[in-house]
């Protein structure tokens, strides 16, 4: 069997952090790829997952979305 050390306190630090990078990294390629999904779905074919890389696009081109696909707001 192959010694495996225990790592230090800084190497596990270092491993949570990638971990988590890689983690927030998947989770907004995810959010993406459903944003891409709803407007393809919707008929607006011209905006592309490229186009949706940041936020102020992403604004923009949910305000294009038919008011059946957008989110309801509640009135109180």
């Amino acid at each position: 069997m192959p010694v495996v050390p225990i790592p230090n306190d800084e190497e596990e630090d270092n491993r949570r952090l990638c971990s988590e990078q890689e983690n927030w990294t998947r989770q907004l390629t995810q959010g993406k790829n459903r944003l891409h999904s709803l407007f393809t779905q919707a008929g607006l074919t011209h905006i592309t997952k490229k186009h949706l890389r940041t936020k102020a696009n992403r604004e923009t081109s949910v305000a294009l979305l038919p008011s059946r696909y957008q989110k309801k707001r509640k009135e109180y």
